[in-house]
Parts: structure tokens; C-alpha cells; sequence
């Protein structure tokens, strides 16, 4: 599961802190119990066509033994591009300003179609296809 954080840094400031980056200790959502640091993982997120890697730290509750990721404000759980040009896309589609794909380019996100090579287009068993 993951638990965003309202981090005051920039993308390029927080991934040239890597760990040393102040995380708030936050209290387990399902018990309320503060949970404890449990390591944690680097991951990539691009912002204006550029990526950084970045340290994402994992925290533990003692009391129901759930894990959480603590992501930045400004990262999507999952998702390689930064929250605030997906959520220009989202906002210029939905506003009926552009397709996805104009509103992307011009966030500067990149958009892969799911073609004959990917996952998505597999049939095996219990396809519906």
C-alpha cells in the first residue's frame, strides 16, 4: 500500500537528497498505531522529459504488520511521470480542450500504445477474446 506525503521539494531537489531526505513518521492508516522506518526502494519518476531516480522509504506497523511506501507529493503510485503533468492531461481531456494524446505531448508525458508486443494484447487461458 502506498501513503503520500506533502513534501515541499522540488523532484530535482528530492533526488539530489536521495535517503537523507526528512520524511514525516505518519501513523498507521488502518490502526493508527505510528508505525516505524522499514527500509525502502529508488524508483524513477520523469518530469519535463527528464527522468531522476529517487528514494522511496517504507515504513511498518509494529501493531498489524502492513507495510506502506511513502511517496512524495509529487509522485504517482505506479506511474513513471510526475503527478502535475498527468494532472494537466487529465484536466485538458476532461475539459474537453484535446485528445490524449495532443494533451500529452504537449505535458511532455509519453504515451505507449499497447500493440502486438505487450501484455495487454495477449490471449491465453481464460481470454475472452
Amino acid at each position: 500500500m502506498s501513503m503520500v506525503w506533502p513534501c515541499p521539494l522540488t523532484a530535482d531537489a528530492y533526488a539530489l537528497m536521495g535517503r537523507a531526505v526528512k520524511v514525516p513518521r505518519p501513523e498507521c492508516p488502518s490502526c493508527l498505531v505510528p508505525v516505524v522506518f522499514w527500509s525502502g526502494y529508488w524508483r524513477h519518476v520523469r518530469r519535463q522529459e527528464r527522468e531522476r531516480k529517487i528514494f522511496i522509504p517504507r515504513v511498518r506497523c509494529r501493531a498489524c504488520g502492513v507495510t506502506h511506501a511513502l511517496l512524495p507529493a509529487f509522485v504517482l503510485a505506479r506511474r513513471l511521470d510526475a503527478a502535475e503533468p498527468v494532472g494537466a492531461v487529465i484536466g485538458q481531456v476532461a475539459g474537453g480542450a484535446c485528445g490524449v494524446r495532443r494533451a500529452a505531448a504537449a505535458a511532455g508525458c509519453r504515451i505507449r500504445r499497447r500493440g502486438a508486443g505487450s501484455a495487454g494484447s495477449r490471449r491465453g487461458p481464460g481470454s475472452w477474446r
